[in-house]
């Protein structure tokens, strides 16, 4: 019995010890949006709820506009990399007028004075359908003089569509 116990009370430090770790190395603050409101800048998007976990929601309106969900985060240490991942689905996301109004993500590294340093990663864009969620991963390479990267998911005057974003990690 007390062995029994002392398995428990090992195997509750180590997940607590992990779960800590993960906290920590995800410079994203509150990428599983369980925290409305908290770490991210919102434009027209929105913090829905299903099955009990929150989650980011861009979904076009009737007129062409930006629907966008951004988060800056400061840089430290000298990291060369980071990986960028989330969890993504969605619908019915058709172009608008031009190529690029669709369903993006875009990282910007800015410098300290704001402007943003060279090479840019490319954006990720979502267009048609998948209603399953998926992970993604982008692996990005940090630009020299980098002192923030901005994180920016957006519905760029598509013609239609709904973009859901949850589980946002970047790590060094």
């Amino acid at each position: 019995m007390k062995i029994a116990m002392r398995i428990q009370a090992i195997a509750a430090a180590l997940l607590l010890s992990a779960t800590t770790i993960y906290a920590e190395d995800n410079l994203v603050k509150n990428g599983n949006f369980e925290e409305p409101g908290a770490g991210w800048a919102l434009n027209k998007a929105t913090i829905e709820e299903e099955s009990g976990a929150h989650f980011l929601r861009l979904k076009a309106p009737d007129e062409p506009t930006q629907v966008q969900a951004h988060q800056r985060i400061t840089l430290s240490g000298d990291a060369k990399k980071l990986t960028l991942k989330f969890k993504v689905r969605y619908e019915d996301i058709q172009s608008g007028a031009e190529k690029w109004h669709d369903g993006r993500l875009i990282v910007h590294f800015k410098n300290a004075a704001g402007e943003n340093t060279k090479p840019a990663p490319k954006p990720v864009a979502f267009r048609g359908s998948s209603s399953s969620w998926t992970e993604k991963t982008v692996e990005l390479e940090v630009p020299d003089g980098s002192a923030t990267v901005e994180i920016l998911f957006g519905l760029f005057q598509a013609k239609s569509g709904t973009l859901d974003v949850d589980d946002v990690t970047l790590t060094p």
